[in-house]
């Protein structure tokens, strides 16, 4: 494979900046397509084997499209999914060493005029199928195919584990993975779309969670023009700083000799505590943190009195500096991609026993893989994005000092971050954009979400913002699921369905708890930045709360970790 220059990633690309904010004023839905046509017969599936889709068709270069097979998917009542066309096929790269996007599409026999393309996890590598459910267990009704959605999934250009960054060495690659791919992936389908049913779709929307999450917001950012309506749950959206937060995590856990290291019976400590000591504050004991920001924790109560290996409840002084590394800001000597500098806390109350540290070892092994997948996983993508695949100067890499390869991670944060507020084609086009992410979550940072809809409201201002955006946080929900509440039956289609087509604009919402340890079944969702809190009527409220989100409090960092930017 070819590796990955910055003259080969696109990095220095001259652009224009948009207008301001001032579009707000002036935006209107984009005109829509004529109501689809009533659909052709299953045996024009068949047909969609001999389309061919150049290179021309499709807005980035590429080397045109190929249908791979066309197959009608009989109805099956039982398990929601009625009788569709599969159409699976690739786009090939240009770069005949890059392997091409897979995608998969499924088009209804009874078809809506609605497209909705899904996004992927992890590190993608499997096509995304179209009767994948958006959300998993989060979301509620039926699949999108069988509401009568066109749904489209690719594999964004690679294949293997969604554990395996290796691709990243390859530039097409790379750049299918940043974002190219949602692009080149939407075209395809909208040639298919209006090759199956003569005409184009009246409206186009997006979902993903946690990758996928940061793919909805790379499809507002880089191809805002294509989507009217999208929803990031739990994105992953800002990879470089998820990579220098891990760094500085692992260097905390390696201190002293490996003393920082934490098991899960130390993190274990660490919950009840916080919760004891917060759970409280929304007016309910329910084993949930309803807002950590109001949460006032001194981590150092959590010291042993003896200062040496922890016996019971307590834990040592290296492995509390730890956890106030997890759950403190740090500075960066250096700005990422839109001028962020700021590696932000986790929330306190963070279910950090929901896939972030798996070993239960109390040694340190050589190999980060062996550490959990919050180590294993930035570890395996710095190494590929920042040294090439290898191990030569990884062990030594430092993030507030990162000599020689500041240039690299400032060109990679450039690539992968979402984190531009700008999004001035995005609003003027009508389009409308909806955040969740659990406040429990240790794989995707809560609070990178929080700063990034704080990027919005200062740019737009907070009534601007009203009209495009909204936030939503799930106290006790992790990545995806949670142990103290697993989020369930939130109907996300519909929400986009009524704030696009009909503008009605999302308020308070209700979400189910799908077996977690709390005794709450049902909550409000709130729109941030309120919170729920019991009223004196027995009844959970939206109301404002005290303390912010973005800084949960916990002892300072050393002055070492409190460099100012330039």
């Amino acid at each position: 494979m070819s590796s990955a220059s910055p003259a080969d990633l696109g990095l220095f690309r001259s652009g224009v900046r948009r207008p301001a904010a001032a579009l707000l004023m002036a935006a209107a839905v984009s005109a829509r397509a004529a109501a689809p046509a009533p659909p052709e017969p299953p045996s024009a599936c068949a047909a969609l084997a001999t389309h061919q889709i150049p290179a021309e068709a499709i807005s980035l270069p590429t080397a045109g499209a190929r249908i791979k097979s066309t197959t009608i998917v009989a109805a099956d009542p039982a398990a929601g999914i009625p009788e569709f066309c599969k159409v699976d096929g690739e786009i090939l790269p240009v770069d005949q060493s890059a392997r091409a996007i897979n995608f998969s599409i499924g088009l209804p026999t009874v078809w809506n005029g609605r497209l909705l393309q899904l996004g992927g996890g992890g590190m993608n590598g499997s096509v995304v199928q179209p009767t994948a459910m958006p959300g998993r267990t989060f979301g509620a009704g039926p699949i999108p195919l069988a509401r009568g959605y066109a749904v489209v999934g690719s594999d964004s250009g690679h294949a293997g584990s969604a554990a395996d960054p290796s691709f990243m060495l390859n530039a097409e690659e790379l750049r299918n993975f940043a974002s190219d791919q949602l692009g080149k992936t939407h075209d395809v389908a909208m040639q298919l779309v209006v090759a199956r049913y003569g005409v184009k779709p009246r409206y186009s929307y997006f979902i993903g969670g946690s990758e996928g999450g940061r793919e909805a917001l790379a499809a507002v950012q880089d191809f805002p023009g294509n989507f009217d309506g999208v929803i990031a749950l739990y994105p992953f959206m800002a990879p470089m700083h998820s990579l220098l937060k891990a760094d500085r995590m692992t260097r905390a856990m390696r201190a002293a000799g490996g003393d920082g290291w934490l098991s899960q019976s130390n993190l274990d400590i660490v919950r009840k505590a916080v919760v004891g000591a917060c759970d409280a504050a929304d007016g309910k004991v329910d084993d949930l943190i309803g807002s950590p920001g109001d949460c006032r924790f001194d981590f150092s109560q959590l010291l042993c009195a003896n200062k040496l290996q922890p016996q019971g409840p307590c834990l040592s002084r290296p492995q509390v500096r730890t956890i106030e590394v997890m759950h403190g800001d740090q500075r960066l000597p250096y700005r990422l991609a839109n001028g962020w500098s700021i590696l932000p806390a986790f929330p306190v109350g963070a279910d950090w026993g929901i896939g972030g540290f798996t070993s239960t070892s109390a040694s340190l092994p050589d190999s980060l893989e062996k550490m959990g997948v919050n180590h294993a996983l930035p570890a395996a993508m710095m190494r590929n994005l920042l040294f090439h695949g290898t191990e030569a100067g990884f062990a030594g890499f430092d993030a507030l000092h990162p000599g020689g390869k500041l240039l690299d991670i400032q060109r990679m944060s450039a690539l992968l971050d979402k984190t531009d507020p700008d999004i001035d084609r995005f609003v003027q086009h009508g389009g409308k954009l909806i955040l969740f992410h659990g406040l429990a979550d240790v794989q995707t940072n809560p609070n990178t979400t929080i700063a990034y809809f704080h990027a919005l409201t200062a740019r737009y201002g907070q009534r601007g913002a009203d009209e495009f955006v909204r936030l939503y946080l799930i106290p006790g929900w992790g990545h995806g699921r949670g142990l103290s509440f697993n989020a369930a039956n939130v109907p996300l289609v519909d929400l986009l369905e009524a704030w696009v087509e009909q503008a009605v604009a999302p308020g308070t919402l209700s979400v189910d708890n799908a077996g977690g340890s709390s005794s709450t079944r049902t909550m409000p969702l709130c729109r941030y930045p309120l919170a729920a809190r019991l009223s004196k009527a027995g009844r959970f409220q939206c109301t404002s709360v005290r303390g912010s989100l973005r800084k949960p409090a916990s002892a300072p960092a050393p002055r070492s970790e409190q460099l100012s930017g330039p």
